[in-house]
């Protein structure tokens, strides 16, 4: 992937997380993990390398989930976990 397009890329995806915090807006934070992770296993149930993008995400998240807890993330938006 160039530059170019992995820009394109991470500000595609840093515009669908912002639509769906505004969607979640006011639930409760049980509610929206639940919807997190039935679109996160939709999401990866239609993956063409779905193996691969599973155990990506499974490598990924529980640095991610750290980093936004502590903070670290506030403010940057979404810089992807590749």
């Amino acid at each position: 992937m160039s530059d170019v397009e992995e820009q394109r890329f991470l500000a595609r995806t840093a515009s669908l997380l912002d639509a769906f915090r505004k969607i979640a807006a006011g639930e409760h934070v049980n509610v929206v993990a639940e919807a997190a992770v039935a679109l996160l296993a939709e999401a990866l149930a239609n993956h063409p390398d779905r193996k691969d993008m599973l155990e990506h995400v499974l490598e990924q998240l529980p640095s991610l989930v750290e980093e936004i807890a502590a903070g670290e993330l506030e403010g940057r938006g979404y810089k992807g976990s590749a």
